[in-house]
């Protein structure tokens, strides 16, 4: 096991799995005495939260154009229409349960691909 060499303690030797798994020797990554942080919360710009409450308080729903494509969707959304830019116009949809949490930019493509054109067929040479 362990010993003295040449007036160095030695310490035995131990497979990489071994060591990571045996708490006397390593101590660990994070004390469980302390409480974890609170997330950041989600990023909505001002602009559109302050035009959601507001539609929200007087009970409307119009449809709001929005140029922040890397906001939250967050649950107060519910139900109204955001037009969102997708770099050329602005595309309106409709907020439901399940976009809560997503960005409204996933919801709206920035590139539309147009697929290569159909190559004509052409008849072989057959050299008769």
């Amino acid at each position: 096991m362990g010993g003295q060499v040449g007036g160095l303690w030695r310490v035995p030797e131990r497979s990489k799995v071994q060591r990571q798994a045996d708490p006397n020797q390593w101590t660990m990554l994070r004390d469980i005495s302390k409480k974890q942080m609170p997330r950041k919360p989600p990023f909505i710009a001002i602009n559109l939260l302050n035009k959601i409450t507001r539609m929200n308080k007087e009970g409307k729903k119009e449809t709001v154009r929005v140029f922040s494509r890397q906001s939250t969707i967050i649950p107060a959304m519910i139900g109204h229409t955001c037009a969102v830019h997708n770099g050329r116009e602005f595309v309106p949809i409709v907020i439901n349960e399940g976009m809560v949490g997503f960005k409204l930019g996933d919801f709206v493509p920035t590139h539309t691909f147009t697929s290569h054109p159909k190559q004509a067929k052409v008849t072989k040479y057959r050299g008769r």
